[in-house]
């Protein structure tokens, strides 16, 4: 890399981004790209004060923080250091703080948004926005009373219900997770934390009003998003899906709906957008700006680019079983964590099968050996339980991760984690992954464009694709 060329380069975007020839969201991209080029190098004052400056026109400073994360050689600007550009890259950093915490410039404009009254938006934004903490914002600019929580997954319940415990900011709050409660346990502030199925059985028992709701995958209400399932349990979630949105709507003041990748203006869309109007929702769209970028690649005969190296599988490698093996196992040498999306349960098992047959991965698991107590009691819990022949298990003790819906929901719940915390190295899954959970992929590998035996729609892919690379942890993500 000519990093003088690409700096320069740089700039002259800026300049056009500056004059308005350039759209926002490629201009974060552009930026986001530049640190993930230079995050590990030598870089002199003029260019830290030029990344300080790139990262808060940008709208997120959190760039230039993850820099001082990765750089460990990386030295703070002093006050010789300082320029005018750069004490104006400070302000603007500090007025992005919000209750002690720093906050994107997008997020802060969704933010701002919530005045004295009349707040209903819906928020459409890719997965690396951070929607969830800018919930958490919300609540605490607004000092809400009775709040309600609804979140498509138990994980993703559960996950919510221990941040916000963890939170001083939320402490004078009661929380509720389960739904058989009545009004003799309720406090004067209320956090009321539900999957959708939850909370209609919480309304068969009580007849309360909210002031603030907040509703996760909201185009669970437009059939045009749903790729129908082989399982019925999936229609009939999207059933109380639907049901629990119509009482929220009712019992609820200010209510903030989130999803990613809709496209509001698609004239196809007609329902989206009769709900939207007739509940008096404001339509807030920031698909373009991808915080996290993605760079996405396709498999060419035997080789495949891998940020800026290109690497090629062993000679005869045909099958497909035995080309994600090949790229599993060159992503594990690079110390870094897959995602890999199966069309299917069956999908997910033979492919986690076919890697414990490759010799490559089995000795990189060897040498990238890992102690972790925890780890070793659900082992031998799911051993004693489900047998040592059960392909969970077996996976498990190479970690590698296999998710669908066949998983008991509690050895899901511990897999994502323990994949989260770098125990296990890859991970099979078929679209639960999409659906309220959250992983600290690097590299996501799509290894069919089918649901089942459908095809995946475009919102789909997207959902998918958007998995790879998490905010604050990376720069980008490959697929």
């Amino acid at each position: 890399m000519d990093r003088t060329k690409e700096t320069s380069n740089l700039i002259k975007i800026y300049n056009q981004y500056k004059q308005g020839n350039m759209a926002r969201g490629d201009f974060v991209k552009t930026v986001c790209n530049f640190f993930d080029l230079v995050k590990t190098d030598d870089l002199t004052p003029n260019e830290l004060n030029l990344l300080l400056l790139l990262a808060n026109e940008a709208g997120v400073p959190q760039y230039y923080d993850l820099l001082e994360k990765i750089n460990r050689g990386l030295k703070n600007l002093d006050e010789d250091d300082c320029k005018l550009t750069t004490i104006s890259s400070y302000l603007n950093d500090t007025s992005l703080v919000v209750n002690g915490q720093k906050l994107h410039k997008y997020q802060k404009e969704v933010l701002e948004r919530f005045g004295p009254e009349n707040n209903r938006f819906v928020l459409t934004a890719p997965t690396s926005f951070g929607k969830t903490f800018l919930v958490y914002q919300i609540i605490k600019k607004k000092g809400y009373n009775n709040i309600l929580l609804i979140f498509p997954t138990l994980s993703l319940l559960s996950e919510n219900f221990l941040k916000l415990q963890d939170d001083a900011s939320f402490q004078e709050y009661n929380f509720h997770t389960l739904s058989e409660i009545t009004e003799e346990s309720f406090g004067e502030k209320n956090i009321f934390i539900f999957t959708p199925e939850r909370y209609l059985s919480f309304l068969d028992n009580n007849d309360f009003h909210f002031d603030f709701a907040f509703m996760d995958e909201i185009y669970k209400i437009d059939n045009d998003f749903i790729i129908d399932s082989e399982e019925v349990t999936e229609n009939e979630r999207d059933t109380a899906y639907r049901l629990a949105l119509e009482y929220l709507c009712r019992n609820s003041i200010d209510i903030l709906l989130v999803g990613p990748y809709i496209n509001f203006s698609n004239s196809h869309r007609t329902s989206f957008n009769n709900f939207a109007n007739k509940n008096n929702f404001e339509l807030l769209e920031y698909n373009d700006i991808e915080i996290v970028s993605k760079n996405v690649t396709k498999l060419n005969r035997n080789k495949f680019t891998l940020g800026t190296d290109t690497y090629r599988l062993e000679p005869g490698t045909n099958s497909n079983y035995a080309k994600i093996s090949g790229i599993v196992t060159r992503i594990t040498n690079q110390s870094e964590n897959t995602l890999i999306y199966c069309k299917s349960k069956a999908e997910v098992e033979r492919y986690a099968k076919e890697l414990l047959k490759d010799e490559n991965y089995l000795s990189l698991t060897k040498e990238k050996s890992v102690r972790n107590e925890l780890f070793d009691i659900f082992l031998n819990h799911i051993k004693d339980k489900f047998g040592e022949d059960w392909v969970v298990y077996r996976a498990l003790t190479n970690r590698i991760g296999v998710h669908h819906a066949g998983i008991p929901k509690y050895i899901q719940k511990e897999i994502i984690d323990l994949f989260n915390q770098g125990v296990l190295l890859c991970l099979f899954s078929t679209t639960t992954i999409t659906e309220g959970v959250n992983t600290s992929a690097k590299n996501i590998i799509i290894s069919s464009v089918k649901k089942g035996t459908k095809d995946l729609k475009q919102f789909d892919a997207k959902n998918i694709a958007g998995r790879a690379g998490r905010f604050s942890h990376h720069y980008s993500g490959n697929v």
